[in-house]
């Protein structure tokens, strides 16, 4: 179960499938950049964020996804920590 370790009140993480997270943040983030990294800097892995409205658009949704970054299941979506900094 995905959880907040650190961060704003009001934030939120929920997992939608394999390494795919939505990230809700208590304000409009629809603006703002994404820098994500991964926990474990020893873990093969590539993250990237993107502005997420969903449906129904929510400004203040990021969705954030993990991939296997080499080997035969490159590009593999895959589960794992993550780190999300929104600059606004």
């Amino acid at each position: 179960t995905p959880a907040v370790a650190r961060g704003t009140a009001g934030t939120t993480v929920t997992r939608t499938a394999a390494g795919d997270y939505h990230v809700l943040f208590a304000q409009d983030v629809n603006a703002c950049s994404y820098q994500v990294t991964g926990a474990d800097p020893a873990a093969n892995r590539t993250f990237a964020a993107v502005s997420d409205p969903g449906s129904p658009a929510n400004n203040k949704q990021v969705r954030v996804v993990i991939k296997r970054a080499g080997g035969a299941n490159e590009g593999e979506l895959v589960d794992g920590d993550f780190q999300i900094a929104v600059h606004c």
